[in-house]
């Protein structure tokens, strides 16, 4: 295995992290932590078998 980057390798992997610094930016701690809200008391839907297999 090559421990060297081509300036092709080196420009791709250096432009894909570029583009994700903004992505990540905008994340709140909101997002991450779950809620405290309750859990639903009754059943929301039923599931039903359509076919064998589905």
């Amino acid at each position: 295995m090559s421990l060297h980057w081509t300036r092709r390798q080196f420009l791709s992997r250096v432009g894909v992290a570029a583009a994700t610094i903004p992505t990540f930016g905008s994340l709140s701690p909101c997002c991450v932590v779950p809620a405290d809200a309750q859990t639903a008391s009754k059943e929301l839907f039923v599931l039903k078998q359509v076919a064998d297999g589905v």
